[in-house]
């Protein structure tokens, strides 16, 4: 009964762990996206 409840905490933390790096990767995808916009605008604007 322990190991069983010791291998379903493992499972869970790593099914978070892989929820969190999905929302993190995304989060820097939205946030990355923008800041590409503005450089390359002011890279057009001083060439």
């Amino acid at each position: 009964m322990v190991k069983n409840n010791e291998y379903n905490a493992a499972e869970t933390n790593k099914v978070t762990l892989k929820l969190m790096a999905v929302f993190l990767i995304s989060g820097l995808v939205c946030s990355l996206a923008p800041l590409r916009l503005v450089i390359s605008s002011q890279i057009n604007k001083m060439t």
